[in-house]
């Protein structure tokens, strides 16, 4: 049985690995692309917000339908949709195609993290629960590393449109890896575990929105911090763009800036992967997830709030890099507290779709806000991401558990 565990924790890894390193392709090239075709930034953030969108909607639904018919499963459809929707995102002419190609992607993709994060609370006990979480994030964030790099490269030597087929590319060869190889993590014993919670959660009159509101929390800090989140991802090509390079033509910008963005993505992944990879098992044998949470979350404020001000290669590349430990502190910790919640037990794929479905709000109200703020002035944007992140701190210092501190 462990033999298995180990191998489902690796391969569920890769998985993720993969599928994020499809998803990081665009980062360097959705907004200047859209922009090289005539688009405002403004219409750029309603592109990158309706995938999120759709993922809000239909997280916690994929987060049932996972607990229902097997993580497995929905790990697949989310991979097909994904592949879909960006391969019709790479064909299309019109803004009314792009659109639909990220709504139509963003809901079937939907089912591929609630399903990642629910297998690795499904094989994992409580006290390796951070530990995992950091694995799955490490490969999360080797394949943040990689995807921009990766799409920066195609689009500097072929093109805007390349990074998309390739990401739906990267889709469909982890939908043919997860079909053959992965096993399924709920056995018989975990369901009959999952529908005897289920329905004395019935006979208690617990229904989705009570489980929400429960664990409204976790849920506002989750959507507080992804929109500050999205506040740097949404915008830091213009910003590369606008302060470095103000005077470069359309087709300068193409071939410099994607590759400068690409490779600032990159060194933040690396870093990410530091941290979560080898650095947090270190962290942890001093210190709780819930310690850990608060200083993440506080070195990501301070951090996006000085990349927003820099106007030095030097400060910006330490901001970033400060930037990247406080997302690797932040993230596995709060998965782990969040599955290790009362409130979670027996319905961890509900759990981790309304999880999943926060953040995704967090991700459409961000480029919304920030892609729109923007216009305004780039300190003024930065400085409200850092706010925001200020803000999502005080939940974690008054409300969350502090179970883990009995390390």
């Amino acid at each position: 049985m462990k033999g298995d565990i180990s191998r489902g924790l690796v391969l569920v890894s890769a998985t993720a690995f993969l599928t994020m390193m499809g998803l990081g392709v665009l980062f360097p090239v959705i907004g200047l692309f859209v922009r090289s075709l005539g688009y405002s930034e403004a219409s750029v953030g309603v592109l990158i917000a309706a995938y999120a969108g759709m993922s809000f909607l239909f997280s916690p639904f994929w987060g049932r339908f996972s607990e229902r018919k097997g993580r497995k499963l929905s790990i697949l459809i989310g991979l097909a949709g994904f592949s879909v929707g960006f391969a019709l995102f790479g064909l299309a002419d019109t803004y009314p195609e792009f659109l639909g190609a990220r709504i139509l992607g963003g809901i079937f993709a939907a089912a591929t993290l609630p399903a990642i994060f629910a297998y690795v609370t499904d094989v994992s006990t409580p006290e390796k629960r951070s530990m995992s979480m950091g694995i799955v994030g490490a490969s999360i964030g080797l394949g943040v590393v990689m995807g921009p790099a990766f799409g920066g490269l195609l689009s500097h030597f072929y093109g805007y449109r390349t990074p998309f087929f390739a990401a739906s590319a990267l889709g469909v060869i982890t939908f043919v890896l997860v079909a053959i190889i992965l096993p399924e993590s709920i056995t018989p014993a975990l369901r009959e575990g999952i529908e005897r919670r289920r329905k004395e959660r019935l006979v208690q009159g617990h229904s989705m929105g009570k489980l929400a509101l429960e664990l409204s929390p976790f849920l506002i800090y989750s959507f507080l911090f992804a929109t500050a989140k999205m506040g740097f991802e949404s915008t830091i090509a213009w910003l590369i763009a606008d302060r470095f390079y103000p005077d470069l033509g359309v087709e300068e910008v193409e071939h410099i800036v994607t590759m400068k963005v690409g490779l600032l993505l990159f060194g933040i992944g690396i870093v990410g992967i530091l941290v979560q990879g080898g650095g947090l098992r270190i962290l942890l044998r001093r210190f709780s997830e819930h310690q850990l949470l608060v200083w993440g979350t506080g070195i990501t404020a301070v951090s996006v709030v000085v990349l927003g001000l820099s106007t030095h290669w030097g400060v910006l590349l330490t901001a970033a890099g400060t930037l990247a430990v406080g997302y690797a502190l932040s993230a596995p910790t709060f998965t782990a507290l969040l599955s290790l919640s009362p409130k979670a037990q027996g319905v961890q794929g509900e759990v981790q779709g309304l999880s999943t479905g926060s953040q995704s709000l967090g991700r459409v109200a961000g480029p919304l806000i920030f892609a729109s703020l923007y216009t305004q002035g780039i300190e003024i944007t930065y400085i409200l991401a850092g706010f925001l992140c200020a803000i999502a701190l005080l939940l974690p210092v008054k409300w969350f558990p502090r179970k883990s501190e009995t390390h």
